[in-house]
């Protein structure tokens, strides 16, 4: 059967065709049924963490990373044991903004906590950009 309208086609359509159990999957009882969950996820503690600050913007580009460490660098100073955990998997900048240096690796160990005695940089980028890597916000006109 096809329908047409002023001469064009629109949708054509033909008998369907239907298959009890067009796979072959074994059948046995009722299906297993998951909970579905809705809203946030449950919340649970984080080990030896008693607070979490997140820093976060929708927009790029507006000093995130820049606040973050400065937020964990005036913790440490005060002696308070902090981490920081950039969640950015395409152009993280905490390295550069802590000149660290090395490959990014990722296992079990704890990290040392940075000494409360470490300076905080006055302006950044701290080391010159490498050609290697993807620079954000810049125009070339």
């Amino acid at each position: 059967m096809m329908a047409t309208m002023s001469g064009k086609r629109l949708f054509s359509t033909c008998r369907p065709l239907w298959h009890d159990n067009p796979l072959g999957l074994p059948r046995s009882g009722t299906p297993p049924s998951f909970p579905r969950r809705r809203g946030l996820p449950e919340k649970r503690k984080i080990r030896d963490v008693k607070k979490v600050v997140a820093v976060s913007s929708a927009k790029g580009g507006v000093g995130k990373s820049t606040i973050a460490v400065n937020l964990a660098l005036a913790f440490a100073r005060r002696g308070i044991r902090t981490g920081i955990l950039d969640t950015d998997i395409f152009g993280p900048s905490i390295p550069t903004l802590l000149n660290l240096s090395g490959e990014p690796r990722l296992d079990d160990s704890a990290l040392p906590p940075i000494p409360p005695s470490y300076p905080i940089p006055k302006s950044h980028p701290l080391s010159p950009p490498s050609p290697s890597l993807p620079q954000r916000n810049t125009h070339q006109t």
